[in-house]
């Protein structure tokens, strides 16, 4: 998903970002996350979900709680 599409689909569900810039809070955020993938120029996605246009595996790595 674009950020735009995040920021925008919170707001529909009601749920602020209280920050300067919402997007910016969602790029550093989805960064730390190991089930998060960012894709220069498309997006984020889910690291355990394949993605073809990207050619993504899922990462079957275990995640800590």
């Amino acid at each position: 998903m674009i950020p735009d599409d995040i920021v925008a689909g919170l707001a529909k569900k009601q749920i602020a970002i209280a920050l300067s810039d919402p997007i910016v809070y969602l790029r550093r955020m989805a960064i730390r996350r190991p089930e998060v993938v960012r894709f220069h120029g498309k997006g984020y996605w889910d690291a355990a979900c394949a993605w073809a246009p990207a050619e993504s595996l899922p990462n079957r790595k275990k995640v800590a709680a």
